[in-house]
């Protein structure tokens, strides 16, 4: 994955994982490094990146739920 897009999966990730105060936090750290982004893509809108953001973190959660295979027997 690429690590500009691993960064912003990784903070929706930790926004949709947030609870109370955190999420405020969450939120303004999302935001930043979606504008960020944004700024560095700029053919590239906003509605766009949501969507590819939250397909790659699908993605990445089927991986990380995805247990590891079993080495086949000796």
């Amino acid at each position: 994955m690429n690590p500009e897009l691993e960064l912003l999966v990784l903070a929706y990730d930790a926004l949709l994982e947030s609870h109370g105060d955190e999420t405020k936090t969450a939120t303004v750290a999302f935001e930043s490094k979606l504008n960020d982004a944004l700024e560095r893509h700029s053919s590239i809108s906003r509605d766009t990146l949501r969507r590819m953001i939250v397909l790659a973190h699908r993605n990445w959660l089927s991986t990380q739920r995805m247990p590891p295979s079993m080495p086949p027997k000796a």
